[in-house]
């Protein structure tokens, strides 16, 4: 079956390891043979960095390397403008894993509005994320209760009428809510994702969402990603299971995708990821080739595993003016 996720770090990783890896490397978790494996169609590469002096070069490395991926594998991988379900070719969108990655804390507001245009010209930008899990200029990431900041404000309005969605997944809760209000106020033409959450109410976890935000996400006619990392999901893969039969319960089945969140070659310090175990994913479960093993375990019907694994990314890309 195809598979389209919404978020992997495959450049993030690279950039963060300083030369260790590769795009071929399986450290990675999502490595280009491992896509291949899994059947990825279509996959959102994040271009992330933890809020911090230089983010923003780290960032821009990305884009450099996403030319370079585009050059190096011409026969394996295209950029989007040539996508196509039945392209033997691994096709990319841009994620912007929070906004910090393109302006710092320190730096013009106009730095991010043209950063984000000169990477918009090279592929197109599927959504962007205001935060990481810490707090930045432009609200609070999970591990705060910060809400909504002017800058952030100012980036959703930016975004008006790009055919760029929010995404939610590393807001705080109170950041979430202002969003939502916020957007609704000014009337802005700016879908609303989770490009990787699971949910609260299945796994208690400040990284997963609040039904409210869930269903908000899901009247919105937007789309929430499967996070396949171990300590967002549960005790074991069958907890992949709940979170699917919670969000159909609510509502979701339209809203339902991958966004697996694969990344591996990094070490991070537990203060800036709370919680993480030395088992970052769940065994045969913890790379991208692991997506037609995962919809065999989950055993749905075929018409909720097609929505899950593509059909409702493909609708949400049509209904938000996204063409390739």
């Amino acid at each position: 079956m195809p598979i389209i996720d919404l978020h992997c770090d495959l450049l993030g990783c690279i950039a963060y390891s300083e030369g260790k890896y590769n795009f071929c490397s399986p450290e990675l978790n999502c490595s280009i043979p491992q896509l291949k494996t899994g059947n990825v169609k279509l996959q959102v590469l994040a271009i992330a960095a933890i809020t911090s002096a230089g983010c923003k070069d780290l960032g821009l490395y990305q884009v450099d390397l996403y030319k370079k991926l585009l050059k190096d594998f011409p026969d394996e991988v295209g950029p989007f403008k040539s996508f196509s379900l039945g392209s033997k070719k691994i096709h990319f969108l841009f994620g912007i894993e929070n906004a910090s990655t393109f302006c710092e804390e320190d730096e013009s507001i106009d730095c991010f509005f043209e950063r984000f245009e000169q990477a918009s010209l090279l592929e197109k930008v599927l959504y962007v994320s205001l935060t990481w899990n810490q707090e930045n200029r432009f609200g609070g990431g999970n591990l705060t209760s910060t809400g909504l900041k002017r800058d952030g404000e100012l980036v959703l309005e930016f975004l008006d009428g790009k055919n760029t969605a929010i995404d939610l997944s590393h807001t705080s809760d109170a950041l979430a809510y202002d969003i939502l209000a916020y957007v609704s106020k000014k009337g802005l033409n700016v879908p609303i994702i989770a490009s990787h959450s699971n949910y609260r109410a299945v796994h208690s976890c400040n990284r997963n969402l609040l039904d409210e935000i869930a269903k908000e996400i899901i009247n919105q006619k937007g789309l929430i990603g499967l996070n396949f990392v171990h300590r967002f999901v549960g005790k074991d893969p069958l907890s992949f299971r709940d979170h699917i039969q919670h969000v159909v319960e609510m509502g979701g089945e339209n809203s339902i995708c991958f966004g697996a969140d694969f990344y591996g070659g990094l070490s991070l310090d537990n203060s800036l990821c709370p919680g993480k175990t030395p088992q970052t994913f769940f065994e045969n479960f913890d790379d991208s080739s692991c997506y037609q093993r995962l919809l065999e375990q989950l055993n749905l019907n075929e018409n909720l595993s097609e929505k899950l694994a593509y059909q409702n990314v493909m609708s949400f890309l049509k209904n938000s003016g996204f063409s390739s």
